[in-house]
């Protein structure tokens, strides 16, 4: 039998990316500093100059203090509590990159060259390039971590097509995670990103079905592929569910979003294409 390929509009990914595009920036470049003068860019004119032939800083211990974001208990009134509790607050990769940003503008205050756009663009692209570097990918399978039968015969591949339609057709998620991200900034109202959850766990159990099925050794490389474009894809719908926390890891999924439906789009058809080959006509 036939598998359908999920398909994803192509239009909504790229409005969907324009938009994370400039939640990131707000995010990096609005809370901090003086924003009124918005036509000069990151080369604000309005701040302190400071001489040119300060040298930035070349130190960065001290920043370990900054990353760290400790909170006390206190009691009210700002009086100090002695049973006060000090707990450290995670930070997610966009507070990561705002306060990397923060940092970089700072030196580039302290040596005069913020008016300097190429050495300001320099800098952004850095602080960008070290939150692309510190978004961690999902694990990728490998053949061993199938559960692979050796027997391939017309029996086991039958078997196969039937268990892995069944997966498909009652646990992968029908809504779009796109589209409801779409509406939620169209509207304003980021509660609808709660949605996204019941699209979360059905990835999850897709996968988790998926991984552990039987697979006839003969078709056992796409299943692997498939395999891989499910564990990427739950990992996309996860980081778009918590866009609103961190539009950085938000921003990569949509990246990503396209690669994943792809790969997944892609097993499927070899699937078929090897089904059919042997002997087992997908049923349209």
């Amino acid at each position: 039998m036939a598998f359908s390929t999920p398909r994803k509009q192509t239009i909504l990914t790229a409005s969907v990316c324009i938009v994370g595009i400039i939640i990131v920036l707000l995010y990096v470049y609005g809370p901090w500093g003086n924003n009124s003068d918005k036509k000069e860019g990151l080369a604000v004119t309005n701040l302190p100059q400071i001489p040119n032939d300060q040298p930035l800083a070349t130190s960065t211990n001290w920043q370990k203090d900054f990353y760290t974001v400790s909170s006390s208990t206190n009691s009210a009134y700002g009086v100090d509590d002695p049973n006060a509790t000090t707990t450290t607050e995670i930070l997610t990769n966009t507070d990561i990159m705002g306060r990397e940003f923060l940092i970089a503008y700072s030196e580039l205050q302290k040596a005069g060259k913020t008016n300097d756009a190429a050495t300001v663009n320099f800098v952004a692209n850095q602080v960008i390039d070290n939150a692309v570097a510190r978004i961690v990918p999902p694990p990728e399978y490998v053949i061993s971590d199938l559960n692979i039968d050796p027997n391939s015969d017309t029996i086991a591949l039958e078997k196969y097509a039937s268990t892995l339609d069944n997966i498909l057709s009652t646990k992968l998620p029908k809504d779009n995670e796109v589209s409801i991200v779409l509406d939620a900034m169209d509207t304003g109202d980021l509660t609808l990103l709660k949605k996204i959850d019941p699209i979360v766990a059905g990835y999850k159990e897709t996968l988790a079905a998926v991984i552990t099925m039987s697979v006839p050794e003969a078709i056992s490389s796409y299943h692997l592929k498939l395999l891989n474009g499910l564990s990427l894809q739950t990992f996309n719908s996860r980081a778009l569910r918590d866009l609103e926390l961190d539009p950085v890891g938000g921003l990569a999924a949509i990246n990503e979003e396209t690669n994943s439906m792809e790969q997944i789009t892609s097993a499927l058809e070899q699937i078929n294409s090897e089904l059919s080959s042997r002997g087992i006509i997908p049923q349209q």
